[in-house]
C-alpha cells in the first residue's frame, strides 16, 4: 500500500474508533429525579424534558467532525505535497537537459585546439592538390589526367572538411529526441576523428575490435550517444596523463550480444579508480578531478538510460579502467 493509501486508512480508522468508543465513554442517560407525590401540588403538572442531539451526544459529534476536518486536513496536504514532487521532478529533468547541453558545450571547447588542426589537415590538402594541378596544367604538355586526380582529391578533403564541421556543428544542436538508425562503429569512428590529436599529442596507443558482422545497430540519438562516446575518451585521456611508466592504450571494443543487444568497452591503462569510488562515479556532482564539474558521468548515465540501456564501470587500482555501454539492438537488425 502506498505512504497516501496508510494514512488514509489510518484516518477512516480513527473516525470508526470514534463512532465505537463514544457511545461508551459517554456513559448511561441520567437518571430522572425522583419525585414523590407528597412534593407536587394537585395542581402541577410533571412533564420529561426531551434532549436535543447536541445536548445527548455532543463529544461524540464535535470528535466525528474533529476527525473529518483532520482527514479533510490530510487529503490537502498530501495533494499539496503531491503537486510540489510533480513540480520538482519537472525542474530536475529541465536541469539535467540543460546540464547536458552546458556540457556539450564545455567538451567543444576543451577540444578546439583538437577540432581546429583537424581542419586545417584538409585545408592544407586542397591547396596542396589545387598547387598541383596548377602546375600539370602549366606545362608545355598539360597532364589532363593528373590534374583531374588532383581536383577528385581536392573534392574528396573538401566532404571530409565539411563531415568534421558537421561533427562540431552536432555537438552544439540542443535536440534532445531525434533518434534514428544508427551503428554503434561509425559513432565510434566519428569520435576517433575528433579525438585524434588529442590521442596523439599524448602517445595514447589506439586498438579497436569493431566487427562488422553482426552490424551493432541501435536506434538512438547520434548527437548525445556521440557525446557519452567522448565523455569517455576525454575522461580515459586525462587519466593516462600522468602514466609514465607503462605504455598508453585505448582499447574500444563492440559486439552483439544474444542477438539483443550491443555491447561497448572501452578500456584505458591510466591509473584506475579506487574500490570506495567506482560505484560513485555516476552519482551527479562526485568526481575525482581537482577541477572537475562531477557531471559528465552522471549524463552520460542518463543518456545512456534514456536509451533503454545501461552503464558501469569495472576498475583494478593501478591498472585502468574500463566503461561497459550496452543498448538493445535494433530490432530490424538480424544476426
Amino acid at each position: 500500500m502506498s505512504r497516501h493509501g496508510i494514512i488514509l486508512a489510518t484516518c477512516r480508522a480513527v473516525i470508526a474508533a470514534a463512532l465505537i468508543i463514544m457511545p461508551c465513554a459517554g456513559g448511561a442517560l441520567p437518571q430522572q429525579a425522583q419525585i414523590s407525590d407528597t412534593q407536587l401540588s394537585t395542581n402541577s403538572d410533571a412533564g420529561i424534558r426531551t434532549l436535543s442531539i447536541w445536548q445527548e451526544h455532543s463529544w461524540l459529534v464535535i470528535a466525528a467532525v474533529s476527525a473529518f476536518l483532520l482527514q479533510t486536513a490530510l487529503i490537502v496536504g498530501l495533494l499539496y505535497e503531491d503537486r510540489r514532487r510533480r513540480l520538482a521532478e519537472a525542474e530536475a529533468r529541465q536541469r539535467l537537459s540543460e546540464s547536458a547541453y552546458l556540457s556539450r558545450i564545455i567538451t567543444a571547447g576543451a577540444l578546439s585546439a583538437s577540432i581546429a588542426h583537424e581542419i586545417r589537415q584538409p585545408l592544407a590538402a586542397i591547396v596542396s592538390y589545387g598547387d598541383a594541378g596548377l602546375r600539370w596544367l602549366a606545362n608545355k604538355d598539360p597532364d589532363y589526367a593528373e590534374v583531374k586526380n588532383s581536383l577528385t582529391k581536392i573534392v574528396d578533403q573538401g566532404h571530409r572538411a565539411a563531415a568534421i564541421i558537421e561533427n562540431v556543428r552536432a555537438l552544439f544542436k540542443k535536440d534532445i529526441d531525434h533518434r534514428i538508425v544508427l551503428d554503434m562503429n561509425s559513432v565510434v569512428r566519428d569520435v576517433f576523428q575528433l579525438t585524434a590529436n588529442e590521442l596523439k599529442k599524448h602517445n595514447i596507443t589506439i586498438k579497436t575490435a569493431l566487427p562488422a558482422t553482426p552490424r551493432p545497430i541501435v536506434l538512438g540519438d547520434r548527437v548525445q550517444l556521440e557525446q557519452v562516446i567522448m565523455n569517455l575518451f576525454i575522461n580515459a585521456i586525462e587519466a593516462m596523463r600522468l602514466v609514465n611508466a607503462r605504455n598508453r592504450f585505448l582499447i574500444v571494443s563492440s559486439h552483439v550480444e544474444h542477438a539483443k543487444a550491443v555491447v561497448m568497452a572501452i578500456q584505458d591503462s591510466g591509473p584506475g579508480i579506487e574500490p570506495d569510488q567506482i560505484d560513485k562515479i555516476f552519482t551527479p556532482y562526485f568526481t575525482t578531478k581537482s577541477a572537475g564539474m562531477g557531471m559528465g558521468l552522471s549524463i552520460c548515465k542518463s543518456i545512456v538510460d534514456s536509451h533503454g540501456g545501461r552503464i558501469t564501470a569495472t576498475s583494478t587500482k593501478g591498472h585502468g579502467t574500463t566503461f561497459h555501454l550496452t543498448l538493445p539492438l535494433h530490432s530490424t537488425v538480424t544476426p
